[in-house]
């Protein structure tokens, strides 16, 4: 089974205005109201893509609900500590805002969110210990609330260790740093997250490669690091405890592997990163090869961006753009030479 783990789950409002101009007001055209954060998002993803998956976290309050009423309408089956269900507005899953001008791209507001209710985080704790068992995967993302500390990521790595879980992770700083001993299988920073690990401005692919490289030194597994509008570069382990070959499925040893972003017009890029974590741990389900992989995990995340306003995403749309790409030959999978 994959689990992920939301700590700072949100309800997302997406607004879509036609301008946004200082001292006039702006009138949406549509608004909608969603369940969000990293995990939830990647969870969305994986079901749609038919992969069994349970969105796991600490919600809260009012919106918390609206959170996983969101969620079981989607298909799902969360299973999240809901602190304080009858809370105020101080313990309430935060509400993030998406705005999408038309023809100026996006603006995006994110909150810290509320702390973390007493006790929230050993009841999560628990529950984790008892639902993993042995070969299941567990996807780690986002920010953390006020008050939860650096560790809370190791702190749940503690919780399974020893059973020889798939780990993937997609949080950075001091959060990233903090677990790279327990041997993630995978990790998904972002250009910006790995020049804020490696101190330096990343030039090009060389540069790019060579900061997780040192991640990998200091315990990453697989580094995929996601390029926007120049879509990603996987840097595969060396080491290898993270081929995974007891599990039966596919692998992502070998080059390193640059991918283009997709041709299409990009209408938001919320949860698209998140998409991408979906399509390759499905790629990895199916038994495919590295570059079929990472193939599917651009697909994933152009489905995403690509996206009409209010309208999900299927595993079909995503089936669409992997075959177009892979046919056209428009979005070439390369093996880089370092």
């Amino acid at each position: 089974m994959i689990y992920t783990v939301t700590l700072n789950p949100a309800m997302d409002y997406n607004l879509t205005v036609h301008s946004l101009n200082r001292g006039v007001t702006g009138r949406a055209s549509s608004a909608v109201m969603t369940p969000g954060g990293k995990g939830v998002n990647v969870s969305l993803m994986l079901h749609r893509l038919g992969l069994g998956t349970v969105p796991m976290g600490i919600c809260a309050g009012v919106t918390g609900t609206y959170l996983l009423d969101g969620l079981r309408a989607a298909g799902l089956s969360p299973d999240f500590v809901h602190a304080s269900p009858q809370g105020g507005p101080e313990v309430w899953t935060r509400i993030n805002v998406k705005i999408a001008v038309v023809g100026d791209g996006e603006r995006e507001v994110n909150v810290p969110g509320p702390a973390l209710p007493e006790g929230s985080f050993d009841t999560l704790l628990e529950k984790i210990e008892k639902r993993l068992e042995r070969n299941d995967t567990l996807i780690l993302s986002g920010s953390v609330p006020p008050g939860a500390g650096d560790d809370a990521y190791a702190r749940i790595l503690d919780r399974v260790a020893g059973r020889n879980i798939r780990v993937i992770a997609d949080t950075t700083g001091p959060r990233l740093r903090a677990i790279l001993p327990y041997h993630p299988y995978l990790i998904k920073p972002n250009r910006a997250e790995l020049e804020e690990l490696a101190g330096a401005t990343l030039t090009d692919d060389k540069a790019i490669v060579k900061a997780a490289r040192n991640l990998q030194r200091q315990g990453a597994g697989h580094v995929l690091v996601s390029l926007g509008g120049e879509g990603c570069l996987l840097v595969p382990s060396f080491d290898p405890v993270h081929s995974q070959a007891d599990r039966g499925d596919g692998h992502l040893r070998g080059a390193c592997l640059r991918m283009g972003a997709m041709a299409g017009t990009v209408r938001s890029t919320v949860g698209a990163g998140d998409a991408m974590i979906a399509g390759l741990l499905c790629g990895l389900e199916k038994g495919w090869n590295a570059d079929n992989i990472l193939r599917l995990a651009t697909a994933s995340a152009a489905a995403v961006a690509f996206a009409e306003e209010g309208v999900p995403v299927t595993g079909q749309d995503v089936d669409r753009l992997y075959a177009l790409s892979a046919v056209s030959g428009k979005t070439p999978c390369l093996h880089l030479p370092y």
